[in-house]
């Protein structure tokens, strides 16, 4: 075990048994970690490979497996995103790319989305985010911390994605509205008039978790206090729900869907590594929980290393 304070390093991490064939052993690398997401058996990550011939992507869950994961010196694009079909797909080049970027331009153009929609003319977006910013859009709030509450808006058909994406602990949703547009202008008047954050960084998340045993019941009271404050100051606002009223959900079951792992035993914060080995005992939004023989759990932020993270199982490799 790590002394309080001090920094890990790659050592605290590698398993500390092994014998000399499985040291000999090469790793099998299954591609390179672009992206993630969440269902009822926790994440799941993209790994996008290439071959002569095209490009690739599998998806691989990975709570209570055994990885190991290195940090590559070249950034690979994260792909592209249908918004018709709200497909994803690998770059077909596996174009690598500067570290300041996500995507090749390329696969930015087929994309066709631009986040700030709300600041520019609706002339200047594409067809297709057009006809997305039509579609039904919800506003929710999300908490992540007792310090750390925002609200934001979603795609009626992401919102659980883009809940457990971000990582929110509790999270609630506030109205149904028919399209972006309008979504905007309530996140607005809600970050306005009632002090709400609209974002939230990755960093601040990593640091800010918390692992008191309460916690989630202590943001549930807190959430459900600031949505009954912007429904008495705009009652309209919760109409669809007959009462007035959403349910503010607790998302732990998405995070760490083994129920052994969680509650977890503390973990502290990796800053960095080139290469890390141990089991997954879940994630929550980017954050990654990884557990040593030792017994050691530490997490650490994947978001700002897609694209740079080389991904293998551990599981069949240690078994031979």
């Amino acid at each position: 075990m790590a002394e309080a304070g001090k920094q890990l390093t790659l050592f605290d991490m590698i398993p500390s048994k092994k014998s000399k064939k499985q040291d000999e052993q090469p790793l099998k690398w299954l591609g390179v970690l672009t992206n993630f997401t969440f269902d009822d058996q926790g994440i799941s990550v993209s790994l996008d490979t290439k071959n002569k011939e095209a490009s690739n992507r599998s998806w691989v869950h990975l709570v209570g497996k055994h990885i190991a994961l290195e940090v590559t010196k070249d950034r690979v694009c994260q792909g592209n995103y249908d918004l018709t079909t709200q497909q994803a797909f690998p770059c077909s080049d596996h174009k690598i790319i500067d570290s300041k970027y996500v995507t090749c331009f390329r696969c930015r153009d087929l994309c066709a989305f631009n986040p700030s929609f709300y600041n520019v003319p609706r002339t200047s977006l594409s067809e297709k985010q057009l006809k997305y910013n039509q579609d039904p859009h919800y506003v929710y709030l999300a908490a992540f911390s007792p310090d750390q509450i925002k609200v934001g808006i979603a795609h009626s058909k992401r919102i659980l994605q883009r809940l457990t994406e971000q990582g929110a602990r509790v999270a609630c949703i506030l109205t149904y509205v028919p399209d972006a547009y309008q979504a905007r202008a309530l996140e607005e008047y809600v970050i306005a008039y009632h002090g709400m954050a609209e974002s939230i960084t990755a960093l601040q998340k990593l640091h800010g978790y918390s692992e008191d045993k309460d916690l989630v019941e202590r943001l549930q009271s807190r959430l459900t206090q600031v949505r009954d404050q912007i429904y008495a100051a705009n009652p309209n606002v919760g109409k669809e729900y007959g009462d007035g009223s959403a349910a503010v959900l607790d998302l732990t079951a998405f995070y760490f869907p083994i129920k052994a792992n969680s509650p977890l035993k503390p973990s502290k914060v990796l800053k960095s590594f080139e290469t890390i080995q141990g089991k997954v005992c879940g994630a929550v939004g980017s954050i990654l929980f990884i557990e040593s023989d030792d017994g050691t759990i530490v997490r650490f932020s994947i978001q700002n290393k897609l694209g740079q993270l080389k991904v293998a199982l551990l599981d069949e490799h240690l078994k031979k």
